[in-house]
């Protein structure tokens, strides 16, 4: 099995379709791969069943940087963000990841799936709701 860790200091949009390319590849080639990463955000991938703590200086452990070279064709080609990932997993991994989902890969553990929503807490009972978040990075 190849062991890799992946790193990328992109913004957190993009690291949660880093967790779907990464659920991709361990389901287009189970047994393959050992990952791990190094992202600036790791709460993102606490419970994340395809991730194995590894160390830079393990043997055999490749380190790679993520990026996602389809953005520049992003108005020109009928992709799904995470179609950026995969790609770029392809050409360097020499995957052939064909996304089955196209959404991230977030795990909750039994505990935060146990807790009530703030708006449970604030009205007191479930009711559906939608957080919108309208800024986003500062260039």
């Amino acid at each position: 099995m190849k062991k890799i860790i992946l790193t990328c200091g992109l913004s957190p949009g993009d690291i949660v379709m880093l967790t779907g390319a990464v659920r991709e590849l361990h389901r287009c080639h189970p047994g393959e791969f050992i990952t791990d990463v190094r992202t600036p955000c790791p709460a993102l991938w606490e419970q994340n069943p395809y991730i194995t703590r590894l160390a830079e200086d393990d043997a055999g452990v490749e380190v790679e940087e993520c990026h996602y070279p389809l953005i520049h064709v992003c108005n020109q080609a009928p992709y799904h963000f995470i179609h950026g990932f995969t790609q770029f997993f392809n050409e360097r991994l020499g995957t052939k990841i064909q996304p089955a989902l196209f959404k991230g890969d977030i795990h909750l553990s039994e505990e935060e799936q146990s807790w009530f929503s703030q708006v449970h807490e604030l009205v007191g009972r479930e009711i559906p709701f939608w957080i919108i978040v309208a800024g986003g990075k500062q260039t």
